[in-house]
Parts: C-alpha cells; sequence; structure tokens
C-alpha cells in the first residue's frame, strides 16, 4: 500500500456513501479496514462436545491438533486480532514514510478532510490529534494519516486491552466463545480508517462543546 493509494483512500473515506462504509467486507475491498480476524486461526478449530475445549489444526486436514482451554483459545483469537491491526497500522506508517512525489490529489484530500470534521472543529484539531494547518498539503496529508494511525492506537488498543483484562476476570465455565468472538469481532472493526475518522470526530466535538461552555 504506497503513500499515493492512502491519499485515494483518505477520499473514499469522504466521498462514498456511509452505509456502504460502514460494511467490513465493502472496507476490506478498499484496504480501509485490517484484515477480519480467524476463528480458526489459519487452520480449523473445533470445540468438544461439552464446548469447554477447542482442538486446532494448523491447516483445513485438522492435522497435529493442539488442544486449548475455552479461555486460552479465546485469548489466541485475541492474538489474531492484534497482529492484524498491527499489520495494518504498519501498512500505513509505510505509506507515512513514502517519499512519493507530485501527489496531484494530495490538496483535495485535504479539503476532504477538513469539510468531513465538525464546523469550527479544525481550530482545536491541534491540541487534540496533532492535525496542523499549513500550506504543504502533502506534509499536511502525511500528518493525517499519523493521526489515524494515532487514532486506532487510542480507541482499538485501549478497547482490546480492556476487554483481555475483562476476559481473564471471568469465569471460564460460564464463558460462550461465540460470543466472545462475536464481541472480539466488534472491537476488531475499530481498526480501521472509517472508525479512526469517527474517533477523531467524536473527540473534536468533545472539544467543541467544552469550549462553548467556557465562553461567558
Amino acid at each position: 500500500m504506497n503513500y499515493r493509494m492512502i491519499i485515494c483512500l483518505l477520499l473514499l473515506l469522504s466521498a462514498c456513501d456511509e452505509n456502504t462504509m460502514r460494511t467490513m467486507e465493502k472496507q476490506k475491498s478498499l484496504g480501509l479496514t485490517a484484515e477480519d480476524i480467524d476463528p480458526d486461526l489459519g487452520g480449523k478449530c473445533t470445540p468438544d462436545a461439552t464446548g469447554n475445549q477447542y482442538s486446532c489444526s494448523k491447516n483445513t486436514l485438522e492435522e497435529n491438533k493442539t488442544t486449548y482451554t475455552k479461555k486460552t483459545y479465546i485469548a489466541y483469537i485475541i492474538g489474531d486480532s492484534q497482529k492484524k491491526c498491527d499489520d495494518f497500522i504498519r501498512h500505513l506508517s509505510l505509506a507515512e514514510s513514502n517519499n512519493t512525489n507530485n501527489i496531484s490529489v494530495a490538496g483535495t484530500a485535504t479539503s476532504a478532510l477538513n469539510a468531513s470534521l465538525p464546523t469550527g472543529a479544525m481550530a482545536n484539531a491541534s491540541s487534540l490529534v496533532g492535525i496542523a494547518n499549513n500550506n504543504d498539503s502533502e506534509t499536511y496529508a502525511r500528518k493525517n494519516i499519523t493521526n489515524y494511525i494515532q487514532a486506532i492506537r487510542i480507541n482499538y488498543g485501549g478497547k482490546i486491552k480492556k476487554y483481555s483484562e475483562t476476559l481473564e476476570e471471568k469465569d471460564e465455565a460460564k464463558l460462550n466463545a461465540v460470543i466472545e468472538i462475536n464481541t472480539i469481532r466488534m472491537i476488531h472493526t475499530q481498526c480501521s480508517l472509517n472508525a479512526a475518522q469517527s474517533y477523531i470526530s467524536d473527540r473534536l466535538n468533545e472539544s467543541s462543546k467544552a469550549e462553548e461552555v467556557k465562553k461567558p
């Protein structure tokens, strides 16, 4: 994923239909989100008759199975989510550091990002998430990529960390792996450019409201 592609993706975030962008498969096809979690962990995982243990193989032929407790199996799903989100962030970081020149859409991307934020919010952006207002559109676009990465780390990272800590405290006998995997998948959707944009917009809205309250 190169820098030119990232600029195009930033444009898509503001230009595409909101309902369409909320569809995980659509986002994935555009490269706007981390790869989905895999409950089979790259092979095949099946519960035993009691549902308290999971046998996982490293391939779909179900060879060389390893048996995990339910909580350990769920922990591996968390790890799968974290790895795929790290990979997604790594792609964004590579795009950010790319020295591609003459990006004709950079200025348009800047305008699209400005338009997507709340009215008046840009005045407070620097203090919140480091969005800089400068005349160098390429530098500005790069800084916006940095902001998206930061938002993903704070939003997704905070939620998956909290979930992991909560899982440790849960009674394993009462855990439902299907429900837990669905919860992880919901958190995993936060590792996307669309979710990062929403997170930034929400923080800017909060800042704007706080400033309004301070006015005499």
